[in-house]
């Protein structure tokens, strides 16, 4: 029995002599724009793939192995990879909603702008993952640990944060026409994550640059934010800088 894969373009089908793809061995293969749909490739070995592009929405990807793999612009769409290792991948721009990744290892991944909306990210240890514009919009966080990461241009807009190690203290405000945190000296404001000192130098034009219909909200709380922001993120800094009794 054999099993065909499809590739987006031109590329020829991939015909592979199999029964199942639970357990194949993939590894060091170009499968960029390959589409598995509904696919159970759990325990499959992808280490070192090219997956860019790959479609690989609702599949099963229980421990299987993406480590060091290529996987940029990947659509993981509601699968399922409890206790996979995406150790070393490069998961940039990857859009990963619904998806279920409880207790799987993300050392050292590249998560730089991806879109994990509503994905399930319980237990899981972000250890030095780049996590710069990372979106975790309605995603569980519940008892993960980023302390290793940088988190402060990530998305955590609704985000469930239950137990949640963080490396720095996180200041949501859901209160606003569009989602505000500040991490460090790190102000997002909606898409637009800036330092507290560049959002309070910026004139109307760069506003208005950003968003057309910005320029109104930002005359009305430009101030309010800003005092909330700075406040906070001063708090932080006087509970890290030791006082001059404690260095002496």
């Amino acid at each position: 029995m054999s099993i065909t894969i499809k590739f987006f373009g031109k590329k020829d089908d991939l015909v592979i002599d199999a029964d199942t793809l639970q357990g194949y061995d993939f590894s060091g293969q170009n499968l960029a724009g390959a589409i598995f749909t509904s696919v159970d490739l759990s325990k499959a070995n992808f280490s070192g793939a090219n997956l860019s592009r790959a479609i690989m929405t609702d599949c099963e990807l229980f421990e299987a192995n993406f480590s060091h793999a290529n996987m940029t612009h990947a659509n993981l769409n509601g699968s399922r990879a409890g206790n996979a290792d995406f150790s070393n991948a490069n998961m940039a721009m990857v859009v990963a909603s619904n998806a279920d990744f409880k207790h799987a290892i993300f050392d050292n991944v590249n998560l730089s702008k991806s879109n994990l909306y509503r994905s399930n990210f319980q237990w899981v240890v972000f250890n030095n993952t780049n996590l710069d514009t990372t979106q975790f919009t309605c995603a569980n966080l519940t008892e993960a640990n980023l302390m290793k990461s940088d988190i402060r241009r990530t998305v955590f807009d609704y985000t469930v944060l239950d137990c949640t190690v963080l490396p720095k203290k996180l200041l949501c405000l859901y209160n606003y026409e569009w989602f505000i945190s500040v991490c460090d000296d790190m102000l997002r404001i909606g898409c637009k994550c800036y330092s507290i000192e560049e959002w309070r130098n910026f004139d109307g034009n760069e506003i208005i640059d950003m968003d057309d219909y910005a320029i109104e909200f930002w005359e009305e709380f430009k101030e309010e934010i800003l005092a909330i922001a700075t406040a906070f993120s001063e708090q932080q800094l006087k509970k890290i800088t030791p006082s001059k009794k404690q260095v002496a």
